[in-house]
């Protein structure tokens, strides 16, 4: 249909041609904010955001989940066998939602003993779903899998030291690949880890992680995109001599082939000839998006 969404701080828009058409709370949603997107098998779209979520039906019907603190923004959605979503939320951990009964339940970290109290210990900050269906989970520096109604710890190796953390976590073939707040981007496959660091700090500092259809690994980071090469460095990726130098919440593929970046202005689009900048003086809804309100539905459009 050529429409394009997008979701961040101050709602989501909905790009038709030529101009966005901008909701808010105004128009119905929990509240202006949008960090994650998510369209469930039955083509409802849900948007999520502090410890609340809307589903867009007519008219939009808004589930508090509860009462917001601090740190329990949803970050990300995936829909699970079951049909129920599951939320990455933050400190309040993960969380299994029924969009229609309205109800919801906390799913334990199986990395943490119930008896260890540490909030940071217990904070869920990615959910993201492989091919096969399997739900990958990544904690503050621990990950496990949902598997039908198996759950199973991730080995996840000796990640990088120091005051680093995974911000997102995607399948990568039969491993996975993670992006790291502080220390670049790791991979891991069965006992094998590797990683990719960078020069700067702000490189280190990496938000989001794909692999792409060539085999190369692209991340965003507060620098900008960026791209693992064969030496363990991450450097910025070369658009035919143009780079993406602001900071990349988000990495997404659409049905024309163009890939869109979440920046903190706007959205970049890469059709594989230029780069072109979508900002909200040509009518987005906000200037900073989501790492987690960036999807390409069924119908091919984008929501950002």
């Amino acid at each position: 249909e050529g429409i394009i969404w997008a979701g961040g701080v101050r709602g989501v828009a909905k790009f038709a041609g030529r101009g966005f058409v901008n909701r808010s709370s105004k128009q119905g949603l929990a509240e202006d904010e949008v960090s994650a997107i998510l369209q469930l098998r039955d083509g409802r779209m849900v948007l999520g955001h502090d410890m609340s979520i809307t589903v867009l039906e007519t008219p939009p019907r808004t589930i508090t989940l509860s009462h917001a603190a601090e740190f329990t923004r949803i970050m990300s959605m995936v829909q699970a066998a079951d049909g129920s979503i599951l939320a990455a939320a933050s400190y309040a951990g993960l969380l299994r939602i029924n969009p229609d009964t309205e109800t919801f339940e906390v799913i334990p970290d199986p990395n943490i003993p119930e008896s260890m109290g540490s909030q940071k210990l217990k904070i869920v900050q990615s959910v993201s779903q492989a091919a096969n269906g399997d739900v990958l989970v990544a904690g503050w520096r621990s990950a496990w899998r949902i598997r039908g109604d198996v759950t199973e710890v991730i080995d996840m190796g000796n990640l990088p030291k120091g005051n680093s953390y995974i911000r997102q976590i995607v399948a990568d073939g039969e491993g996975l690949l993670c992006a790291m707040r502080g220390a670049g981007a790791v991979q891991i496959h069965g006992k094998t880890m590797r990683d990719w660091t960078a020069e700067s700090q702000a490189m280190q500092n990496v938000t989001c992680v794909a692999r792409r259809p060539d085999g190369a690994i692209w991340a965003g980071s507060a620098a900008g995109l960026l791209e693992a090469d064969d030496n363990g460095t991450l450097r910025h990726r070369d658009f035919h001599g143009e780079h993406i130098t602001r900071p990349v919440y988000s990495i997404t593929d659409d049905h024309r082939g163009r890939t869109w970046f979440g920046t903190n202005n706007g959205v970049t689009i890469w059709d594989g000839k230029q780069l072109r900048d979508i900002t909200s003086d040509k009518g987005l809804a906000g200037r900073e998006t989501n790492r987690g309100a960036n999807v390409c539905d069924s119908d091919g459009r984008i929501w950002v």
